[in-house]
């Protein structure tokens, strides 16, 4: 049986997780949107690696262009795998119903949000619905810049350029608007499929 001292230890941890998790909204999009790169970027390097491979049969090559083609493959394979970081805070700078998107490095992008929606949480403690909207739809059009605009579907495997910092026009904020739209929308349904007759309880 645990002792007392590590049974609060790991609530405690289990709490701040969960608290957390609460400042990360739609943060299943977060991850989903890191596997879909993942995915992505996989295909890609098959794709090419096969068709530097099909070239490698032809016999009549010569010997200088086989090896440039062998030396392309092992190049693909040290970035075959595109990984994007997506993090998130909020500064008191940012002002209320609005958010930022920064690129910080080659593969990291920082969500700004208001530091008065960091707690969704009203002082009785309950859930602000009108809050937790709103930040919901600010996460949602923001990974939607992430997703559509800041070009990690666009590069070739091979390019060290593989991320740029995101244009915002008024083009790219009506593409993060219907994407964020259409977001919200899909989540509202799954959950009204899961909690209809009490049936989150059973998950």
């Amino acid at each position: 049986m645990l002792a007392p001292e590590r049974l609060k230890e790991i609530h405690d941890l289990a709490d701040k997780v969960n608290s957390t998790s609460e400042k990360y909204q739609l943060i299943h999009a977060m991850f989903a949107i890191e596997k879909v790169i993942w995915d992505n970027s996989n295909e890609q390097y098959k794709t090419e690696v096969h068709q530097i491979w099909e070239q490698l049969n032809n016999p009549d090559l010569d010997s200088e262009y086989r090896q440039s083609l062998v030396q392309k493959a092992k190049a693909l394979k040290k970035v075959a795998h595109r990984k994007i970081n997506i993090l998130v805070d909020y500064l008191p700078q940012i002002k209320d119903n609005s958010a930022r998107i920064t690129w910080i490095q080659n593969n990291t992008y920082m969500i700004v949000l208001p530091k008065s929606m960091e707690s969704i949480r009203d002082a009785d403690g309950k859930i602000d619905f009108k809050v937790l909207s709103a930040l919901r739809k600010l996460m949602a059009h923001e990974l939607g810049h992430v997703v559509l605009h800041a070009g990690i579907f666009d590069s070739p495997i091979g390019d060290s350029k593989t991320y740029k910092q995101i244009e915002i026009t008024d083009l790219t904020e009506q593409e993060a608007e219907i994407f964020a739209e259409k977001l919200i929308s899909l989540r509202r349904a799954r959950n009204e499929e899961i909690h209809q007759d009490d049936q989150y309880k059973n998950i």
